[in-house]
């Protein structure tokens, strides 16, 4: 089947294409009943709307399509950006023939080296975009902003749709190689979901440490390939109709910021902003900041380093910390393009060292005499 079987074209009769000449409704390539599938070119990104599902299976595309409307009046990204709108997934007669055609929206994509951005929906259905990458054989990285792990133990016996992270972590032919929640806060999070990430040797941030200090998840971001962004994670003031409304979570701001660091990961390869309606109508402060999250992630892809896989060999300066209560040392390398941070992690199993995105605390650390935990962390899931 062709792409365009499991995509609905943009209605652009509501999506404010009409704007003004720097808009990006007027610079964007749009999937439409008149014109058809634009022709797709690699290094692109794809906008989709995936239309939401209530407990009754009723479809609402409205929270693709009013995210559209504000993303289409905000300006132009600046830089050599390939834009595209696909337009939203079919939804077809159940939740699993909408996953299946997300599935194979993605799968294409990827394939295509165009980096897919999706918006509504909610983030159960994760897990289809986190299996297009098993469909090509890669191992694959995943970061979830979001108010809790999504950790519940929650199997398909017991719950019909039980979190995708439950199901990614069932999976016989895993490919996930590592998980990181950013922003879980403690009243909504379990002693048990904590300890099991830890057993799994997957990372996690509190809600308070990232806001204390938000340039650590740039090098969390910078190693990861697929960002899952629940609205949740904000604020309700900032994120009023999200599906899990709280006072506490994210500035809008931050959550920006958070997006703009995704955007410059050279590895990160798909993301989607979930979780905006938890009745199938957003109000429109919530669709707007989905719109500008989108953008801030676009504008940071456009200044992209090129910097993945990271080369040790050139454009770098290497630094070892010889550690005085061991025979051991800690490798480090510094972009000289970038000015980012790398470390090196030596391993039994592997044929080659890791070498792992980190931050210049890291270093700092280490030049303390101290391991970073960053790096006992990517030191055990190499070697255990």
């Amino acid at each position: 089947m062709e792409l365009c079987d499991y995509l609905d074209p943009v209605e652009t009769a509501n999506t404010g294409i009409t704007t003004r000449n720097n808009s990006i409704g007027r610079n964007i390539k749009t999937h439409t009943k008149e014109k058809g599938l634009p022709v797709l070119k690699k290094n692109g990104i794809a906008i989709i709307g995936i239309p939401f599902f209530d407990e009754i299976k009723n479809v609402n595309k409205g929270v693709a399509d009013l995210v559209r409307e504000k993303f289409y009046s905000l300006s132009m990204v600046s830089g050599n950006v390939n834009l595209t709108d696909l337009g939203n997934v079919k939804p077809g007669n159940s939740i699993a023939d909408l996953y299946a055609a997300l599935l194979e929206v993605t799968m294409t994509l990827l394939e295509k080296n165009i980096i897919p951005v999706f918006t509504g929906g909610s983030q159960k259905l994760a897990h289809a975009i986190f299996s297009a990458y098993g469909k090509t054989g890669q191992t694959i990285n995943i970061t979830s902003v979001d108010h809790r792990p999504g950790l519940s133990g929650a199997t398909e016996e017991n719950d019909p749709h039980p979190d995708y992270l439950n199901r990614i972590i069932l999976e016989q032919n895993n490919h996930l190689f590592n998980y990181t929640n950013m922003g879980y806060q403690s009243c909504f999070t379990t002693n048990k979901e904590l300890e099991l990430l830890d057993e799994l040797l997957f990372d996690y941030y509190r809600l308070g440490l990232l806001r204390s200090n938000l340039k650590e998840a740039e090098p969390v971001l910078r190693d990861t390939d697929f960002l899952v962004f629940s609205m949740s994670a904000v604020r309700e003031s900032d994120a009023p109709a999200n599906s899990f409304p709280s006072p506490n979570g994210l500035y809008a701001e931050e959550a920006c910021q958070i997006a703009k660091y995704a955007g410059l990961s050279d590895r990160l390869s798909s993301m989607g902003v979930f979780d905006l309606s938890s009745t199938g109508v957003v109000n429109s402060a919530t669709a707007h900041l989905a719109a500008q999250i989108m953008w801030y992630f676009i504008d940071g892809l456009s200044g992209r380093n090129k910097e993945y896989p990271f080369d040790k060999r050139k454009n770098c300066k290497k630094f070892i910390i010889n550690l005085s209560h061991s025979d051991n040392e800690l490798i480090f390398y510094k972009s000289t393009i970038s000015e980012r941070w790398w470390m090196e992690i030596p391993s039994s199993r592997l044929r080659k060292k890791l070498i792992a995105a980190c931050s210049y605390e890291d270093y700092l650390q280490a030049c303390n005499q101290e391991v970073p935990e960053r790096w006992w962390r990517n030191y055990k899931k190499i070697n255990f």
